[in-house]
Order: C-alpha cells, then structure tokens, then sequence
C-alpha cells in the first residue's frame, strides 16, 4: 500500500490537508506534521474517514501539540523526555481510536535542538553523554511498548553534511547508519520506518556505501518512506524514473514487495503525482 504524506500540501488545519489531498485522488493518508492543532480534530478525522472512506497512519509529531517542542525520547532534560513521551502515547490512542495498527516516529538525539532549527542547519552545541541519551531512549520506548500493543517503528534520523561539519565530524543523532538502526530495532523488538531520503543524506555525510547500507535495511524493514534529495541535505524532492535512487531501489526490487510506503515530496502536486507514478512502476 502507498500512502501520501499530509505534509506534502501546506495547510494550517489538517481538515484542509486531507480534503485537498482528497481532491486529488488519494485515499491513504498518513497524518503528519506542519499544522495546528484545533478543538474538532479529532472528530473531523473520524468524519472525513467514513466521508470518503480513508485509510490513516499517524507518524511523529502528529497530532500537533498545543504548544510546539522537540519530540525527543533520547533527551536527559527530564521536561523534555516527558512531553515526548506524553505525545507519543497520546499519538498512539489516536492511533487506535482511527482504527491504525502501526505508529512510526523518529530515533532521539543526542542533543537538545531548538525548536526553531528543526530541520535547518543546528547552532553548534557540546553532545549529551551518549550513554545517558541511549539509556533513556530505551527506557522511554520500552515503556511505549507495554503501553500498547500497536506496531512501533522507529524512523532512522538524518545527518546532514553541514550539521556533520557544525559538530566537528560527530553525529549528534541516533540511527543514522545501517549497524545503529540494528543494534536499536533489535535490542527493543520494534519495527524500522526506513526513510530512504534520510538515509541517502547521512551515507554522503558518512562517507558510507549507500547502496549497500540501503540493501540491508530493506531486509529488515516493511515500512519506507520515499522522497529524493542531493545527497547534502533533506529537501524531500520528488521520485524520478532514472535518479540515483530509483537505481538503487531497482537494485533491490525483491525487497520491496509486500511494503508500506509513504511519499514525501513537498515541491508541490504535480512532483508528487509524478513520485507516486514513479514509485508504482518501480514496484509493480
């Protein structure tokens, strides 16, 4: 199944979101980030999904909280290991209540970012002990798995080429490589959202072999999102027939049968009816 992220059109209410996305055709939607949140949220979902008979997945930072933070599970700040913990569970009720089976949301960080360099090149800072922020990671999703009994993935985190040289050659992210994603999916029995775009970035930044480390992921995960980029930062490009990615996909075109897959093509609506075009004849 292909579902289309409601990040891909730019609304201030997700309402908006999923009827613009309706419009033009699309009936899986994951619920994602960029709105606000709003008193009738959740009932408006419940409607627009019997309405047009939609199917939902929930990811990350959705729903949108009353006040904007950084979801981060990995974080010693005590305050902000809570909220995120408190986001996700919330997350994962809505979840449920949507009748969803899966909710997927991103690796911690081994810093505290700010929530307006979220996605933008990070002010350079000293990096939290790793062992302290991998220790509470672990504790928090272990602590999501006896909550529920949905599927949980993790999405492997992006290391962009300039933050990599902010930081002095470090990586201030967990998962952004092949053996972290496996050393943290296997320690707490959870699922890898493997976001192919994320990974792109991070190889170039790692100097790592981003076919080979892109192979072994996709044995291991049933859950792929899909967007393109430079290689030095995630732009979430469209999907093109003949790109770097589509020949590493290609590549491996067993391992991506019986998959979910999420687009994530933000450059507007043509690019991303032509990603969804693309990836349909990738996989077929």
């Amino acid at each position: 199944m292909i579902y289309i992220s409601s990040s891909c059109v730019r609304h201030k209410y997700i309402r908006n979101s999923i009827k613009d996305l309706v419009e033009q055709g699309y009936s899986n939607i994951e619920l994602s980030g960029g709105t606000q949140p709003y008193s009738s949220l959740i009932e408006d979902l419940i409607s627009l999904k019997k309405e047009f008979h939609l199917n939902y997945r929930c990811h990350n930072y959705f729903p949108p909280p009353e006040e904007p933070f950084i979801l981060n599970l990995a974080s010693p700040n005590k305050k902000c290991s809570r909220k995120s913990l408190d986001h996700i569970k919330k997350a994962i009720e809505l979840t449920e209540k949507l009748g969803g089976k899966e909710y997927g949301f991103h690796a911690g960080f081994f810093i505290d970012i700010p929530v307006s360099e979220i996605g933008r090149p990070i002010t350079p800072q000293s990096i939290l002990p790793k062992d302290k922020c991998i220790k509470t990671f672990y504790r928090n999703v272990r602590e999501l798995r006896s909550f529920t009994d949905l599927n949980l993935y993790i999405e492997n985190n992006v290391l962009s080429f300039e933050n990599y040289q902010r930081f002095n050659n470090s990586n201030p992210f967990m998962c952004a490589s092949r053996e972290e994603c496996l050393d943290v999916i296997n320690d707490l029995g959870v699922k890898l959202l493997l976001d192919v775009a994320h990974l792109k970035v991070s190889c170039n930044s790692l100097s790592l072999d981003f076919s080979d480390q892109m192979a072994s992921l996709l044995e291991v995960s049933d859950y792929i999102h899909i967007s393109d980029n430079d290689a030095l930062s995630d732009s979430n490009q469209k999907f093109i027939v003949n790109s770097q990615l589509f020949k590493t996909l290609s590549k491996n075109k067993e391992l991506l049968k019986d998959k979910t897959f999420t687009i994530e093509v933000y450059s507007g609506l043509s690019d991303l009816q032509e990603s969804l075009q693309t990836l349909e004849q990738l996989i077929q």
